[in-house]
C-alpha cells in the first residue's frame, strides 16, 4: 500500500483502477496546509474522507459512472471496487490540512481506500472508492475585446514520460510491484 503523500512528484507509479486496470501516475503536487472543507462519504462497507472538490464516480441516471464533486454527493450510489454501493451517510468538516493532488494518465479513475487503522496491508476492493485525480490541462476561454480567446491563462501541460522513451530501472521495479498487486493508494 502507498499513500498519496508517498507518491513521487514526477510520477511513474502505477495504481489499480476500479476494473482491474493499471493507471499511470503522471505527477503529484503537494499543496500547503490551509483550511479546507472535507467530506466523509460512508457506504455499508467503508468510508473515505476527501476534499469537497475531489472528483468521485457515482452512478448516473443511465446507470453508467459519472463524475461528481464529493461535496455534491448525497443519496446516490458511489462506484467502489465491487461496483456501485449506496451512500448511506455524508458529513462535512473544515480543518487545516495539506493535500496531495495526483494527476493520472488519461484522467483514469483509481481505487482509493479510507485509512481505517495504522496497519493497512491487505486492502479489500469492496472497501475502495473509485476516484479521479487532478486534471492535467484545462482549456481556459475568456472574452477579450469581443473575441473568444481560447487558452489565454491556461496552465501548461507537463508530460512525465515521452511515449517513445524506455522506462528507467526504478520505474521497471515499480511497475513490476504494481502488477503483483503490491501497490494501491489510500487517502
Amino acid at each position: 500500500m502507498i499513500s498519496a503523500a508517498e507518491l513521487r512528484g514526477q510520477g511513474g507509479e502505477v495504481l489499480r483502477g476500479p476494473d482491474g486496470s493499471e493507471v499511470l501516475v503522471l505527477q503529484t503536487r503537494k499543496h500547503k496546509a490551509e483550511e479546507r472543507r472535507f467530506i466523509t462519504i460512508e457506504t455499508v462497507s467503508d468510508k473515505i474522507e476527501v476534499t469537497d472538490d475531489h472528483r468521485m464516480l457515482v452512478q448516473g441516471l443511465d446507470g453508467l459512472p459519472m463524475n461528481v464533486l464529493a461535496g455534491d454527493i448525497h443519496v446516490m450510489k458511489a462506484l467502489t471496487g465491487s461496483g456501485f454501493q449506496l451512500v448511506k451517510n455524508t458529513s462535512a468538516c473544515v480543518k487545516m490540512s495539506e493535500v496531495v493532488e495526483v494527476t493520472l494518465q488519461n484522467d483514469a479513475p483509481v481505487l482509493s481506500w479510507g485509512r481505517t487503522s495504522r496497519r493497512f496491508h491487505h486492502p479489500d476492493e469492496a472497501c475502495a472508492f473509485a476516484v479521479r485525480g487532478g486534471q492535467t490541462c484545462e482549456t481556459v476561454a475568456t472574452v477579450g475585446r469581443t473575441f473568444w480567446e481560447i487558452g489565454s491563462g491556461a496552465t501548461a501541460c507537463s508530460r512525465s514520460h515521452s511515449a517513445s522513451s524506455s522506462l528507467t530501472r526504478w520505474q521497471q521495479r515499480r511497475l513490476a510491484r504494481s502488477r503483483r498487486g503490491e501497490w494501491a493508494i489510500y487517502a
